[in-house]
């Protein structure tokens, strides 16, 4: 399983739900799987084929929202400045995959894809600039609200006015600093 966009691994105890599709039903809803040592082998309750014939489909998304046992349902967040700390991001990194599995192959291997857009900024000292006097920096023209269907993947900004995301400065080391910023796919005409 790939890593996140807010980190470089899966955390301990990240969790993960798992829903299953088969003939348009689903017999297992947002199941809750954990990796208890961050090392991308998720347990949870056991999910059972059927019938050794038919073909399953299982849907996974990060992270875990709602109630094993029902479906989430379209999930509402914000990437602003808060939700932009090392602490917070894990919760706006939506991931998703597909994949399907029978009785004689039951072994589900996800490869999550990325719903969000990363972006990374290099600050880099130069004539007449020094990193470690940067205190602030924004981007103009984000629409800052979106949504994240767990059902299918998909991630988008809503349909609003952009606004401008300004974040202090808290990890600019010596020399050089590689902030992160995690937004929902958008075209925009705005600039850093």
């Amino acid at each position: 399983i790939p890593s996140r966009a807010a980190g470089t691994a899966w955390d301990t105890n990240d969790k993960i739900g798992i829903t299953t599709f088969r003939d348009g039903e689903s017999k297992y809803v947002n199941m809750e799987y954990t990796t208890e040592k961050g090392d991308g082998v998720f347990t949870g309750t056991p999910m059972y084929f059927q019938d050794a014939q038919a073909e399953v489909t299982f849907t996974a998304y990060y992270p875990f929202t709602g109630t094993e046992g029902t479906a989430p349902g379209i999930v509402e967040n914000n990437t602003r400045a808060e939700q932009q700390t090392s602490g917070n991001q894990p919760n706006i990194d939506y991931l998703w995959d597909s994949r399907t599995g029978k009785k004689d192959q039951p072994n589900i291997n996800f490869e999550f894809a990325h719903k969000m857009s990363k972006i990374t900024m290099t600050f880099q000292d130069g004539e007449g600039t020094d990193v470690n006097k940067i205190e602030s920096y924004s981007f103009d023209g984000l629409v800052l609200e979106g949504t994240f269907n767990p059902a299918t993947g998909e991630a988008k900004a809503k349909e609003m006015a952009a606004e401008t995301l300004t974040l202090n400065v808290n990890n600019v080391i010596s020399g050089t600093a590689r902030p992160s910023i995690i937004v929902y796919p958008q075209t925009t005409a705005g600039k850093a």
